[in-house]
């Protein structure tokens, strides 16, 4: 799954968490999560785990626009 990291970004610093915060909150090792922040991408079932954690929905971690797949 597709993840925005300044939507990302934005829910930490509105919710007061740092990365070591939503890493605790979460249940996603601090490792995981920096490498979800630089792939821009997880699992469905993290997304899951860092939404419930932000308190917020799949849509709002998502970006806004899908990459375009070259035609062939």
């Amino acid at each position: 799954m597709r993840i925005s990291t300044p939507k990302l970004e934005k829910l930490m610093v509105n919710g007061g968490l740092s990365l070591s915060d939503l890493a605790e909150l979460s249940g996603i090792n601090l490792q995981s999560l920096a490498k979800i922040r630089r792939r821009q991408s997880c699992q469905i079932g993290t997304a899951g785990k860092l939404c419930a954690a932000l308190g917020c929905k799949a849509e709002d971690i998502m970006p806004d626009e899908l990459p375009e797949r070259d035609a062939r």
